[in-house]
């Protein structure tokens, strides 16, 4: 009695199962969308994985990534900071030309206002570069982050820009870091608006090529 009742609901759930395969194709033909798909589409945002920058090195240089380095000091707004992460353990993503969404697997995220300090004395390091932004879906009630960004050697301004959005595309930058310099500092602010709310300022694909590699202390 017991497996003739088993094979009669396991009749029953086949019988549903392709109803169920028949109506969505039915609705795919017609143009519709299925309820079941669209929420899928919605979950996972649209995103590209990002093309690396390459670094122009002379033979024998080497590219390091501040995510695999230590900073001297670390001072962030909120949280702690973000390792190939956002620092609410998202991916790092930015808006690239287009202000489409595209995704990175190396960087740094620090709640604005934030201060990066990273010994670079004994690397030789040559140039500093890295996409730069507010972290694309970070917004709340509406809210997108602005940061500003500023970037010193050895205390010394080689960039700065006053205002990115978590809405404008991301801006890349390469400096030139001069013979002998010791210290890579990294800044931001909570731009224009002074409002905290999201400010998620990213540090993506940041690294600098050098001729030697990094060794922990």
């Amino acid at each position: 009695m017991v497996e003739k009742r088993m094979e009669k609901i396991m009749k029953r759930k086949t019988v549903r199962s392709f109803i169920a395969v028949a109506l969505a194709l039915q609705m795919a033909a017609a143009g519709a969308t299925p309820v079941f798909a669209a929420q899928a589409a919605q979950a996972v945002p649209a995103a590209r994985q990002a093309i690396t920058a390459v670094v122009q090195e002379e033979e024998g240089d080497i590219a390091l990534y501040l995510s695999d380095m230590k900073p001297t000091k670390t001072k962030v707004g909120f949280g702690s900071l973000g390792v190939d992460q956002d620092i609410d353990n998202k991916p790092l993503r930015l808006l690239d030309e287009n202000l489409d969404i595209v995704e990175y697997e190396k960087g740094l995220c620090a709640h604005a206002a934030s201060e990066l300090v990273y010994d670079i004395s004994a690397q030789g390091a040559k140039t500093f570069q890295a996409y730069i932004g507010v972290q694309a879906d970070s917004v709340y009630d509406g809210i997108y982050g602005n940061c500003g960004f500023t970037v010193e050697v050895d205390g010394e301004q080689k960039y700065h820009i006053d205002d990115l959005s978590g809405q404008a595309a991301q801006v890349f930058v390469n400096i030139d870091i001069p013979e002998g310099a010791k210290t890579l500092t990294l800044k931001t602010d909570n731009g224009t608006d002074g409002v905290t709310t999201c400010d998620h300022s990213l540090w993506c694909d940041a690294k600098f090529s050098a001729t030697a590699r990094y060794k922990p202390h």
